[in-house]
C-alpha cells in the first residue's frame, strides 16, 4: 500500500475552488461578450462576476494559509458570481459555496 502524504489536508477545497472560479470566469466572460452588444448594466454585472471569480481563485490558493478567511472569501465570491452571471453562474456558485463550507466546517 502506498503512503499517503497528509501534509496538505486542504487539497479538496483548493481543487473545488479553482474549478468553480474558472467556470465562473468562463461564464462571466461569455456574459461580458453578450453584454457588449447591448446594455451597460449587463457589462457591469459581468465585471462583478469576473471580480467574484478572481476572488474565488485567490481564495483557492489562500486556503492552506488561513482556511476560515478563505471560506468567507469563497462564499463572497459565490454571491458575486450568482449576482453577476445569473443562470450561467449556477455551477460556479455551487462549487464555490461547497468549497467555502468545506473550508469553514471541515477539520
Amino acid at each position: 500500500m502506498e503512503y499517503i502524504n497528509n501534509n496538505n489536508p486542504r487539497i479538496l477545497e483548493t481543487i473545488i475552488g479553482l474549478v468553480g472560479g474558472i467556470i465562473g470566469l468562463i461564464a462571466s466572460s461569455f456574459i461580458l461578450f453578450l453584454g457588449s452588444f447591448g446594455s451597460t448594466f449587463t457589462v457591469t454585472l459581468a465585471i462583478l462576476a469576473i471580480i467574484g471569480s478572481f476572488l474565488g481563485i485567490f481564495a483557492a490558493f489562500y486556503v492552506r494559509t488561513n482556511n476560515v478567511l478563505a471560506g468567507i472569501m469563497f462564499i463572497i465570491a459565490a454571491i458575486l458570481v450568482i449576482i453577476g452571471a445569473t443562470i450561467l453562474g449556477i455551477p460556479a456558485m455551487l462549487l464555490l459555496l461547497l468549497a467555502g463550507f468545506l473550508s469553514l466546517f471541515r477539520n
